[in-house]
């Protein structure tokens, strides 16, 4: 069916599929009032993304016909249970207890579920793409031991969530799981985790210190770039990059603690810090990369290894408070304006 062909219609109440059709996508956008969906024994593809803004919406009925999916009181999972494909918003209460059968919860499964406050899970294995995006009241989480993967965007912009605790099961934070979680305060990046990713934890205004354990190899572009509360950051042994905009825009950042064995030193990792006071290059730093601390305006102290070989256009512009620095032997170029 064709894209947007309910979209905003908002005295909608109830829609009933005839058998023939097979595949609903973004059909139902914002039909505020609908209560009920119908669908027949030919489905064989829901994107859960259909439903996105359908605030009212409690019931959505699977033939029991259908050889790839059911629903249990509305809530619609694959055939064998395993599943959990679409959850409407307002299906039952604040809290939802997923069965022990489900191992997956589905892409954009719970995306937009404002009446959603509490989430357990108890044997799930994975959690999909943008599974509980804009579950703005969404408050507490409960992960259970054995989650490998929770993927891209999974829990961005739930505005509410305030701690979450990751499993050690968990290896992989990826591109934008906690992204603008603006009151995301306890979060503890476990010793077995090895990838920070993209934008992983970009916007969470309210964590104030994190340590990045020594596992984590790479701390990903913009992973904590506007996390304007940030102000101690530590990195362990075992990290090799941090990468481009990573820490930029933490403008209460005051103390970091880089690992020695560090190699990177990533495009504008640390941009605009501007409670950033003093800094170390570790001697395993060879290259640090444009812009990497520029408009730091409160930095001061800057002690650079006797290996590194270049210092890059940019690196140092508007740092105002920067009165004198030592360039070492070993630095074979310095880049336009680095120290503007």
């Amino acid at each position: 069916m064709g894209y947007d062909i309910f979209f905003g219609c908002d005295s909608l109440t109830e829609v009933t599929f005839g058998e023939g059709i097979k595949k609903i996508e973004e059909i139902f956008g914002f039909c505020k009032k609908l209560k009920t969906v119908n669908l027949p024994s030919t489905i064989d593809k829901i994107y859960g993304y259909c439903f996105y803004g359908c605030e009212n919406l409690t019931t959505v009925s699977i033939n029991e016909n259908n050889k790839k999916y059911k629903d249990i009181n509305g809530v619609v999972f694959s055939k064998n249970g395993k599943t959990l494909v679409f959850y409407p918003n307002k299906n039952g209460g604040s809290s939802y207890i997923v069965p022990t059968e489900v191992e997956k919860i589905g892409d954009t499964a719970f995306e937009g579920c404002t009446a959603l406050k509490s989430i357990t899970m108890t044997n799930v294995k994975t959690i999909g793409i943008m599974a509980f995006e804009f579950c703005k009241n969404l408050k507490i989480v409960k992960l259970n031991e054995g989650i490998k993967k929770i993927d891209i965007c999974a829990f961005s912009f739930c505005t509410s969530l305030k701690s979450i605790k990751l499993p050690k099961s968990i290896k992989n934070i990826r591109a934008g799981t906690f992204m603008y979680c603006k009151k995301l305060k306890n979060i503890k990046i476990h010793n077995g985790i090895t990838n920070v990713g993209f934008l992983a934890f970009a916007g969470c205004r309210s964590i104030k210190s994190i340590t990045i354990p020594g596992s984590v190899k790479k701390i990903r572009g913009d992973a904590f770039i506007d996390c304007t509360s940030l102000k101690n950051v530590k990195i362990n042994k075992g990290v090799k990059e941090i990468q481009s905009g990573a820490f930029s825009y933490c403008k209460n950042l005051k103390t970091v603690k880089l690992n020695k064995g560090l190699q990177k030193i990533g495009y504008y990792a640390f941009e605009d810090c501007k409670s950033l006071s003093s800094v170390t290059i570790p001697s395993s730093v060879k290259n640090i990369y444009e812009g990497a601390f520029a408009y730091c305006k409160s930095l001061k102290t800057v002690k650079l290894n006797k290996k590194l070989k270049n210092i890059p256009a940019y690196a140092f512009i508007n740092c105002s408070s920067l009165k004198e620095i030592t360039i070492p032997k070993s630095v074979k170029s310095i880049g336009e304006s680095a120290f503007e």
